[in-house]
């Protein structure tokens, strides 16, 4: 490990590697309890640990951030899902709105209360909207049927 902790790496490069982080980690866990070293071993891990789930956290709320100013991929979400919709000869217009985008709209003159139940209950559409970013879907007819439903629940 110490060999891997360059005080310049190279722009990108990891300090320590995942292997190298495995293979300490596996060390530590093998000292046994009788020996003077596992009390040490022991914070070493609790150490370990402790700066994972910083960086798990860390990570976390990077990718969230990303995730809610990413305007252009939520476009390109509804562009592809209206195509897709258009491809199996379905008129479904795909939209997006609100100040970041995160309001998806989905409007086909034949929506109905189940098939807005079946999207929202039957299908990973909830689960995968929200790991898109978006926060509001608007199911509509076109004229007098509207059914929102809050993503962020």
């Amino acid at each position: 490990m110490a060999a891997a902790n360059r005080p310049n790496p190279p722009k990108g490069a990891a300090l320590i590697t995942k292997k190298e982080v495995d293979d300490t980690r596996a060390a530590l866990r093998s000292i046994d309890k009788t020996v003077s070293q596992y009390v040490e071993a022991q914070r070493l891990l609790a150490g370990l640990e402790k700066r994972e789930e910083e960086g798990r956290k860390a990570e976390a709320a990077l990718l969230a951030q990303y995730r809610d100013d990413d305007i252009t991929g939520r476009k390109e979400f509804a562009t592809l899902m209206e195509n897709s919709f258009l491809k199996k000869g379905m008129d479904v217009h795909v939209s997006i709105s609100g100040p970041k985008g995160t309001t998806l709209t989905i409007r086909y003159i034949l929506m109905s209360r189940p098939i807005v139940y079946q999207v929202l209950n039957e299908t990973d559409f909830v689960k995968n909207r929200k790991g898109d970013g978006f926060k509001k879907a608007v199911f509509t007819d076109g004229y007098k049927q509207t059914w929102t439903y809050d993503l962020t629940k």
